[in-house]
């Protein structure tokens, strides 16, 4: 009886120590995902392009018109919309070929920007606000020419001279900027994005004209220019790229349309030898810029 009892201990025990080995290990917890780049933040950067666009009012009412030339002393008199044209000698409607309806303006713009980025949690959903001011050297013209009849002091007889008054408008904008909101979706570390909001500019009017006799020879005192500058506000809107290099660094790619509001200008043009003429221009023009930039993320 002991003997049996014996053999059977010693069967079950090694059985139970490799029924012990044979049990599956417990599983090694799994590793946290890593999280995907966060938009979150504060940021400044640097950008620069090209901006092209139009400048949008009609010039043709700058050319001297009805009652503003004088025939041997006394005022022509036009129909509206027309002037008189030495080269014909009648009164002609004054179109494209004097005074272009509408010039076209671009140059360089580039500057500074700054802003912040809000991500919504376990979302690719973004959304910010941001403010830049440029340089601009946005820039364009248009030039005039009609014959027209003036007097002169020093003709007592009051014969008038026969010439050609050549006018000219010059637009700059030297300096431009905005403040926008934004939002836009993220891949991890891509951001595609719409902006749009509030944008200003100063531009600078320059206007001269002049009165040249047969042969573009100057005539001394029947010339006058003017320039003024005045502050436009307008609405802009685009499209953008951003990628993050790394954790701060941030490239991007962006376009966007902007219209900036008519203004007012004063210009003048000759009448006579003692009679400038003011003549009130309302300005405005629209542009596109393409800017690439550079930002840090705080």
């Amino acid at each position: 009886m002991r003997l049996v009892l014996a053999v059977a201990l010693a069967v079950l025990f090694p059985s139970a120590a490799l029924a012990a080995d044979l049990a599956p290990a417990p599983a090694e917890p799994a590793a946290p995902a890593a999280p995907g780049y966060s938009w979150t933040g504060f940021y400044a950067g640097l950008h620069a392009g090209y901006g092209w666009g139009e400048q949008n009012v009609d010039q043709n009412d700058l050319i001297a018109r009805d009652r503003a030339i004088m025939m041997g002393g006394t005022p022509l008199v036009c129909p509206p919309g027309q002037t008189f044209l030495v080269m014909t000698g009648v009164c002609e409607i004054t179109d494209d070929k004097f005074m272009p309806n509408k010039f076209d303006v671009k140059g360089v713009i580039g500057g500074v920007h700054a802003g912040y980025n809000y991500q919504f949690a376990n979302s690719g959903l973004v959304v910010g606000v941001e403010g830049d001011v440029d340089y601009a050297g946005i820039k364009g013209h248009a030039n005039g020419l009609a014959g027209v009849h003036a007097t002169r002091e020093d003709d007592p007889f009051g014969l008038g001279m026969t010439g050609f008054v050549q006018r000219s408008l010059h637009l700059k904008s030297e300096w431009q900027g905005s403040v926008r909101l934004r939002a836009g979706y993220a891949i991890d570390n891509i951001l595609l994005y719409a902006t749009g909001g509030i944008a200003i500019a100063e531009a600078n009017l320059i206007n001269n004209t002049g009165l040249f006799a047969q042969g573009g020879i100057p005539v001394s005192g029947l010339s006058a220019r003017t320039s003024s500058s005045k502050v436009h506000i307008g609405w802009t809107a685009g499209l953008g790229a951003e990628y993050a290099i790394t954790a701060n660094w941030l490239l991007r790619a962006e376009v966007r349309y902007t219209a900036f509001q008519e203004k007012s200008y004063g210009t003048s043009y000759i009448a006579n030898a003692n009679t400038l003429i003011d003549k009130p221009v309302k300005i405005g023009w629209d542009q596109v810029t393409s800017t690439l930039g550079l930002s840090y993320k705080f």
